[in-house]
């Protein structure tokens, strides 16, 4: 996830990286070999559509909420439980 440098993450399960830095690069190997998928990116919008971020993940959705004060929460994705035996 990348946001705009005016808007603050507050969610807790994230964490900082520097784009390029051999920690990010471990995490998104890390991510590819979860799932199955290819990561997708999908902007995150404001609720006046605004982009201010972007959101890229094997898990195709997740929560996000508007705080005070360009406050955003991305919630750690979930991946859907099968049901059955």
């Amino acid at each position: 996830m990348g946001l705009d440098p005016d808007y603050r993450q507050t969610a807790k399960f994230w964490r900082e990286f520097v784009p390029g830095s051999e920690a990010a690069d471990k995490a998104m190997q890390n991510m590819k070999g979860y799932r199955k998928q290819e990561p997708r990116a999908y902007d995150i919008l404001t609720p006046d559509g605004k982009v201010v971020g972007v959101y890229w993940s094997t898990v195709y959705h997740t929560r996000v909420v508007m705080g005070n004060d360009n406050e955003i929460k991305v919630y750690k994705p979930r991946t859907q439980r099968k049901s059955g035996p």
